[in-house]
């Protein structure tokens, strides 16, 4: 396809550009055209079940991906369900809210993870009825994190279940009790702020050193006697790689730091995390393996809806990934992930060039 060839040219170049915010027109409406489409059609459903309209909350009732999406993305709603699509219904929400206690053998054992918890919320806003649906570990700083069952975090998170308040749901006006409500309880270690070499840091200093004035050749020697010495020379071979356009052994590169940090129970602070995930997708972008980037995408979908603090840096990641979907044909996840990056960008040169793929992908919505 033509429009598939015009993006991968432009792509290929706009990973060096600065990153400011703007709600492009074309994407707006065509969400807002996704939303009225998609709640239309699950209020038609609802009609059909006959439900009484206080128990219409509970309707079996399709809530489509397109329909979720199409939520997050004009209002910024994460997991969309009937009681915020029923007009007669307002729905509840937190008067209270205590963050869970760390649990202290998960401390020692340096675990992260969250726990979904399931409970009824009375006409008084009193929680109730609380039982775990499920609980997961693994690294909440990694948009590459495969999360795990765990169970070390259950009790801490059905203590602060139970502390929870809400103003209740009302329907037609009065308060009624609500069951079945999923609440998400995040365990997060302090995150580190600091580089820790173990050894060679002052061939790590002239490694930077070289990379910043662009001697890749003396930085790829650099890193290559140190690499038994700590793991972050792994992630600066990396880079060097990917600045030299040889993105397989970029990739090769990061994927093997994040297996030596993960094998060495190495804290590392978030942004090296999010530049290696950032960058693994660019470097298969730029290879044309689209899939690839698509195959990424389910567990970084998670990361980007919990996790802000580097929503502009990953604006850019964003677009690849919503191109990497139009070029596979997924129009509607594409728009997605161009809107994401799109509503995250920081500087009017990238704005104007999204804006100018926006228009390419137009015809297709």
């Amino acid at each position: 396809m033509k429009l598939i060839k015009i993006l991968t040219a432009f792509l290929i170049t706009i990973f060096s550009l600065s990153i400011n915010a703007t709600d492009n027109p074309k994407l707006k409406k065509y969400f807002e055209k996704i939303y009225k489409e998609e709640k239309d059609k699950f209020l038609q459903c609802v009609a059909l079940e006959g439900l009484p309209k206080n128990s219409q909350v509970y309707s079996n009732c399709d809530i489509t991906e397109k329909l979720s999406d199409a939520a997050f993305i004009l209002f910024t709603i994460n997991n969309i369900d009937a009681s915020s699509l029923l007009d007669h219904i307002k729905k509840y929400s937190p008067i209270k809210k205590e963050p869970p206690t760390y649990p202290s053998s998960m401390l020692k054992k340096l675990e992260m993870g969250y726990v979904i918890v399931k409970f009824d919320i009375s006409k008084s806003g009193i929680t109730k009825n609380h039982v775990v649906l499920e609980g997961f570990c693994g690294n909440i700083y990694n948009p590459l994190t495969v999360f795990k069952p765990c169970k070390g975090f259950n009790n801490s998170s059905l203590i602060a279940a139970k502390k929870l308040r809400y103003h209740p749901l009302y329907s037609e006006g009065s308060p009624i009790d609500i069951k079945d409500i999923k609440h998400r309880f995040t365990f997060l270690l302090e995150e580190e702020n600091k580089i820790q070499i173990n050894k060679g840091v002052n061939a790590y200093k002239k490694l930077i050193r070289a990379i910043n004035t662009n001697e890749f050749e003396k930085a790829l020697t650099i890193a290559n006697e140190n690499i038994e010495n700590d793991s972050y020379f792994l992630y600066q071979m990396a880079i060097v790689k990917y600045y030299m356009n040889e993105f397989e052994q970029s990739i090769s590169f990061f994927k093997k730091f994040l297996e030596a940090i993960s094998r060495n129970n190495k804290g590392v602070e978030e942004k090296y995390f999010v530049m290696s995930f950032s960058m693994q997708v660019a470097s298969l972008f730029n290879l044309g393996k689209y899939q690839e980037v698509v195959n990424m995408e389910k567990n970084y979908k998670l990361y980007s809806h919990e996790r802000k603090k580097y929503e502009e840096l990953l604006s850019i990641t964003n677009f690849y990934i919503g191109a990497s979907f139009i070029n596979i044909g997924n129009f509607h996840k594409g728009a997605y992930y161009i809107a994401l990056a799109d509503k995250a960008s920081s500087s009017k040169g990238q704005s104007d060039y999204f804006n100018t793929v926006i228009d390419q992908i137009s015809i297709y919505l």
